[in-house]
């Protein structure tokens, strides 16, 4: 069995931003009305799912909050890497049968996708651009290629 654990303690220390622009504007392919229904989707969706995660700890359901957590993953794969990673982890964990770890777990998520449902709820294409190549970038040497 592999001991390649998320160290919590790291995961109290992360970026300003949770969310992953490359990755987001991958999944919207550049268009804002698909953003926008991404957005929607997350905001409808990720606040359930991890209710349900929560049921599972309670009763003690690793099956059950496998499935949870993998559903979790899944969605925010999307916007977020990091609250993804968080999700896997969750999941691999409830399919071992081992939730020692779960309700750190579960709490990190929480927070994580809490910030990220704030983060992506005025997110504009040009914003993600801007985050991907920020402005200051110079194309300067480029001439040369």
């Amino acid at each position: 069995m592999s001991k390649e654990l998320i160290n919590l303690a790291d995961l109290n220390e992360r970026p300003a931003s949770l969310l992953d622009a490359r990755v987001l504007l991958a999944a919207c392919d550049g268009n804002g009305v698909i953003l926008t229904k991404i957005v929607e989707t997350l905001r409808a969706h990720l606040p359930p799912e991890l209710l349900r995660a929560e049921a599972c700890l309670q009763r003690q359901d690793a099956e059950a909050l496998r499935e949870a957590a993998h559903r979790l993953a899944g969605m925010v794969s999307a916007v977020s890497t990091a609250a993804a990673s968080v999700a896997s982890k969750l999941e691999d964990q409830a399919a071992l049968g081992d939730l020692t770890e779960a309700p750190e777990l579960i709490q990190q998520l929480d927070e994580m996708i809490r910030d990220v449902l704030v983060e992506v709820e005025h997110t504009t294409i040009e914003h993600l651009q801007r985050l991907v190549v920020p402005p200051n970038i110079s194309t300067q040497g480029r001439a040369h290629e």
